[in-house]
């Protein structure tokens, strides 16, 4: 399956000369990063660091910043050394708050993924 058959793609554009693809999504979809990188992966090719903008509830285990996306999707939230600024700030968000963030998946991303936030809004109350 390549990356334009992933439900929920919207626009995939992919150049092999730069070794990057971009993939937009569909509003609430359920397709996560792990599911692009797992995409690529089996097309032959190696993901490497991934640029994402994702929306979701925050939530704090332990010492930790999780993002929620949808029922089951959960990522953990890092400081990225380019935005120590945002991450002070995001330490300030209440929690269950929703959020889009900006950040770096880095291309050692495993099974548990972790976003390095780069900027953040948070977004308005659902009705």
């Amino acid at each position: 399956m390549g990356l334009k058959k992933l439900k929920g793609a919207t626009n995939v554009t992919v150049s092999l000369n730069q070794g990057e693809a971009l993939v937009q999504m569909a509003p609430l979809n359920s397709i996560g990063v792990e599911d692009v990188r797992r995409v690529v992966t089996k097309n032959g090719f190696t993901p490497r660091e991934t640029h994402v903008v994702v929306e979701g509830t925050l939530s704090r285990k332990d010492t930790e910043l999780l993002l929620t996306l949808g029922r089951d999707r959960r990522y953990v939230l890092t400081e990225s050394p380019n935005a120590r600024d945002k991450w002070a700030a995001l330490q300030k968000v209440g929690s269950h708050d929703r959020l889009r963030v900006s950040g770096v998946v880095p291309d050692d991303a495993a099974k548990n993924i972790r976003i390095a936030v780069l900027d953040f809004a948070v977004l308005p109350e659902e009705k």
